[in-house]
């Protein structure tokens, strides 16, 4: 059940992504289909972007206002800086 719900919440993401993207450019061009096939598991770039989101996910749920919660972290923060 997990990996159906994390495979659509993830599908989601990487098409409203796309859909964005093509609204600000026209090349190069992406679909799905391609980003999926050029996504690579064991590139330094795409474990460190997996790295930061689920460390944000693991500090939001620990946070006590629930308000909060939607907030980026300072860590978050600066670690998308770099």
């Amino acid at each position: 059940y997990c990996d159906q719900v994390l495979n659509s919440k993830i599908k989601s993401l990487i098409n409203g992504a796309i859909k964005r993207y093509k609204l600000e450019k026209t090349e190069p061009e992406i679909n799905f289909e391609l980003f999926a096939k050029q996504l690579d598991a064991g590139d330094s770039f795409t474990t460190s972007l997996v790295d930061i989101l689920v460390t944000e996910i693991a500090d939001r749920q620990s946070r006590s206002n629930v308000d909060d919660r939607r907030l980026i972290g300072e860590k978050t923060a600066r670690s998308l800086r770099l």
